[in-house]
């Protein structure tokens, strides 16, 4: 199935590779055949091509998890993330995925403040998916609730 998605896309116009709907499809495409390298460079023509969709932010940060360092890596997500909170604040992926890479990166306090605002947005289906996901955050979220409540 990917492979015919990948066999199609490269059918696509040169003319019409650098249309967003294209790079995002690309990123999905490589995603999903795990090749993250390749998925990388998409991501980053993505958010150049469309900086105001937090789409292509997240497709960024969520690649470069996946890609080794030096190109790569939590903190290069973090660093590609950290700014983007002031621009997309209603936006509830970013603070969760903030607060996951934070306990990854074993900075607490940063991820206790991201768990905050976090814990604001949790009834919403795409943040309580994304934490669902996340053990490191499951754990801190549930340590959160009881702390709380023994201190009731």
């Amino acid at each position: 199935m990917a492979a015919e998605a990948m066999a199609e896309l490269k059918s696509v116009p040169l003319a019409s590779r650098r249309d967003a709907r294209f790079l995002a499809l690309m990123h999905r495409t490589l995603v999903a055949q795990g090749q993250w390298e390749d998925a990388l460079l998409f991501a980053n023509r993505w958010t150049q091509r469309l900086p105001n969709d937090p789409d292509s932010w997240i497709a960024l940060a969520s690649t470069l998890e996946k890609v080794p360092v030096p190109h790569g890596g939590l903190q290069a997500a973090w660093d590609v993330l950290r700014p983007r909170v002031d621009t997309f604040p209603e936006d509830g992926r970013f603070p969760v995925k903030l607060a996951s890479y934070a306990i990854h990166l074993n900075r607490p306090r940063q991820a206790e403040e991201w768990l905050a605002m976090v814990m604001k947005q949790i009834s919403h289906p795409t943040i309580s998916r994304i934490v669902q996901e996340d053990e490191a955050l499951k754990k801190m979220i549930a340590g959160a609730g009881s702390s709380t409540q023994s201190g009731a």
